[in-house]
């Protein structure tokens, strides 16, 4: 069959036989198919348009979908696959409907559209034969890894491994791979180890699966990286490096590079670790692969300042500078400043004409989150001067001390004071450039739990403050994030803390009330209190009012109201000065 299809040109006339000679032949591998595939597969398309061969209609397009996902085209691989389901609906066979489905699932996942990935998968999930539930189940574990919900991953994995009849079948072992990683994200290192092995077992044999025993080895190292086995977790990695750079894959070997150099760090072994990042760099750039060039810079900056390279040091830091703004400042600048202008033309017209179109809300919401992104560019660029401020600072101070004057030394205090406050100012910043709600991990909260988790983290600084808190006995539960809570709570009774009054023990009261059919929930302390004219400013980002007594970044109440705003809540406070500071807010509440 493989010789007949090689022997067509694009401009032969196929018969129908050759029709399905091409449909098999689309199953093979890209590699082994004929230069001219592409124009074969179009004369044939066209040919069982002609004949309304729905049937092959739905093979031809759905096999040349999935032509083009191993070729990493994924605009074709969506288009063959999406006309593959309009065919398979004109068929009526809902097995016809799950194959295409399940393409669609995988492209979303490739292209990391993991929402839509498990929309996809999930209406697969209908009406599937049999042998698709495998695919079905090992697609939706794998999206859910890469959402890092590891244990409904581990659910769906158990199910695909239901659906193998013999445990020796490979899929199988290919399954192990996958529920190893997740247990080892889940930190369930010893059944991670378990599992690895056992495909490694399975996979031994099996020349053709270098791939597949490279991802168990990779695995290995990190597991064993991870329980503070450097030695072996190093002799892991070199194996699974050595199996990548033999197979040609370029990414795959570059991030065990990576890898690599982390064990040499940790084994302070810092030549190794140089050469290993070293390495990198002249495959990253040829290859494109960008975050991994970026991350080996990063790494080689601090080796070289560990290694007291400072010339070199130096030198990679003005090329990550340059690195960075190549590649993110001059096509952001324009575009965010022509982003800005268009929002504010849109928020004029929405005020006078008080219209809500849904297409301005999507636009609006695009513009927000590229707005989001270029705070976080500009703020994680900042950070990379800065430290190199604090390295060489501390640098003088180590290799000078003696021969600096007392005022000298106090200058490079008040440096290292300032770039550690800056540095701080910048986490704050960060945080509240990229706050925002992710659906799959909205959950019904308790929030007595909640609080117990930030008194266990705040324990120490209760314990100096000797504070006395007392928390109501009935506490709602609260449907949102748990993260955010914390944040959140944690937030508010540090800020009890730092503000409470010097002459008297600090009280902080938690209690939840309802009120105008809203049920609230208050943090009230005891504290030095806020002025009426400035309640409302503290809310806002950068506001501070005790910039000399207190170190503070001006964030923390913002990114309060912004939370709250995120669930379509309030918040507000009452205070007063010398007396102390009431903060309520609600937010949905679980019935």
């Amino acid at each position: 069959m493989q010789g007949s299809i090689n022997q067509h040109s694009s401009d032969e006339k196929l018969n129908q036989n050759d029709l399905w000679e091409i449909v098999e032949s689309l199953n093979n591998p890209p590699t082994i198919l004929p230069n001219n595939i592409v124009s074969i597969v179009e004369n044939a398309l066209i040919l069982a348009e002609k004949q309304s061969d729905k049937k092959l209609l739905f093979l031809l397009h759905l096999r040349f979908g999935s032509y083009w996902i191993k070729r990493q085209n994924y605009g074709e691989a969506k288009k063959h696959t999406k006309l593959a389901l309009q065919f398979a609906r004109e068929c009526e066979s809902d097995e016809k409907i799950t194959a295409a489905r399940i393409n669609l699932g995988i492209i979303c996942t490739d292209t990391n559209k993991l929402n839509d990935a498990l929309s996809h998968l999930t209406k697969a999930l209908d009406k599937p034969a049999t042998h698709q539930k495998f695919n079905i189940y090992a697609s939706i574990a794998g999206v859910y890894t890469r959402l890092e919900r590891q244990e409904a991953a581990l659910e769906y994995f158990e199910k695909a491994k239901n659906e193998v009849a013999y445990q020796t079948d490979l899929r199988f072992a290919g399954l192990y791979i996958c529920t190893g990683y997740a247990l080892y994200r889940l930190e369930r290192y010893d059944e991670a180890l378990k599992d690895i092995n056992i495909a490694i077992e399975l996979f031994k044999d099996e020349p053709a699966y270098k791939q597949e025993m490279a991802m168990c080895l990779s695995n290995l190292g990190k597991i064993t990286f991870s329980q503070g086995i450097y030695d072996e977790s190093l002799g892991h990695t070199q194996k699974s490096l050595l199996l990548y750079e033999e197979l040609q894959n370029p990414q795959f070997a570059l991030s065990e590079l990576l890898c690599l150099a982390k064990i040499y760090l940790e084994l302070n072994q810092l030549d190794f670790a140089y050469d290993a990042l070293k390495k990198m760099l002249q495959p990253s750039t040829k290859e494109d692969l960008l975050q991994l060039y970026i991350q080996a810079i990063r790494m080689i900056i601090d080796v070289t300042k560990k290694m007291k390279k400072l010339k070199e040091c130096i030198d990679y830091q003005n090329e990550l500078i340059e690195i960075q703004f190549e590649y993110f400042y001059p096509e952001k600048k324009d575009k965010i400043e022509a982003l800005l202008n268009k929002k504010e033309e849109k928020i004029d017209v929405l005020i006078l004409k008080n219209q809500k179109i849904e297409k301005q809300n999507q636009q609006l919401q695009q513009y927000n989150k590229e707005l989001e992104q270029y705070a976080f560019i500009i703020a994680h660029d900042l950070k990379e001067p800065l430290c190199n401020i604090s390295g060489f600072t501390t640098l003088l101070k180590g290799q000078y001390q003696q021969r600096l004057n007392p005022e000298v030394t106090d200058f490079l205090q008040y440096i290292e004071s300032g770039t550690q406050h800056m540095h701080q100012l910048l986490e704050d910043l960060l945080q509240y450039s990229t706050i925002r709600i992710d659906h799959m991990k909205v959950k019904t909260v308790a929030l007595t739990n909640i609080i117990q988790e930030v008194f266990e983290e705040a324990k120490q600084s209760l314990s100096i403050k000797e504070a006395h808190i007392s928390i109501s006995d009935e506490l709602p539960s609260l449907y949102a994030e748990s993260k955010h809570i914390k944040w959140l709570l944690s937030q508010l009774i540090r800020n009890s803390l730092k503000f409470s009054h010097r002459d008297r023990i600090s009280l902080i009261e938690i209690r939840s009330y309802e009120q105008n059919q809203k049920i609230f929930i208050e943090v009230k302390d005891n504290g030095i209190g806020i002025e009426k004219v400035h309640q409302q400013k503290v809310f806002r980002i950068f506001q501070r009012l005790n910039k000399e007594d207190y170190k503070v970044t001006g964030i923390g109440l913002a990114m309060c109201k912004k939370i709250v705003g995120l669930y379509d809540g309030e918040i507000d406070i009452d205070s007063e000065v010398g007396v102390g500071t009431r903060v309520y807010f609600h937010l949905p509440v679980v019935n």
